[in-house]
């Protein structure tokens, strides 16, 4: 009987063989076909009916696409957008340093920011303001009212 001769690009430490049939499994688990975009596409339809009942607000202002008359340096200052749904206004002013928001009726609201990165949980004030430091893009307010909840499109710029 021969005498094994070991593969010198093997391990010889047992942790060090496990070890590499862990980096071997998790390799093969990400082998996989690309996902088609109709599958894609699909999946996102999919994730967007866990929240039919909200109300998604209507936009009915945007500092990008609306020329202010006789204010110089807004759009390279800050961005303000304006939502309406189910009777209430969000007034969301974007700046690289906050995120300025306002609820008409004003009182005091729970609201969430959300975005790819997980979701901030803030309340408004009396005067059914808040403010978050440093947001980043792109996100989406949501405003819990006796109402419903209502939620302004996302917001990339």
């Amino acid at each position: 009987m021969a005498d094994h001769i070991p593969d010198p690009t093997e391990p010889t430490d047992p942790q060090d063989r496990v070890n590499a049939a862990l980096v071997s499994a998790v390799n093969d688990a990400f082998d996989t076909d690309p996902i088609s975009a109709e599958l894609t596409q699909f999946a996102f339809d999919a994730f967007s009916w866990r929240v039919i009942d909200d109300e998604l607000a209507a936009i009915t202002f945007d500092s990008a696409t609306t020329d202010l008359v006789g204010i110089r340096g807004t759009s390279t200052q800050r961005h303000t957008v304006q939502f309406e749904g189910r009777g209430v206004s969000i007034s969301v002013v974007l700046s690289d340093s906050s995120l300025v928001t306002s609820i008409d009726p004003a009182g005091i609201h729970r609201c969430l920011v959300e975005g790819p990165h997980g979701a901030t949980e803030s309340f408004t004030d009396e005067d059914g303001e808040f403010v978050i430091d440093r947001p980043r893009l792109p996100l989406r307010v949501v405003v819990e009212t006796d109402a419903g909840r209502v939620v302004s499109p996302w917001i990339t710029a």
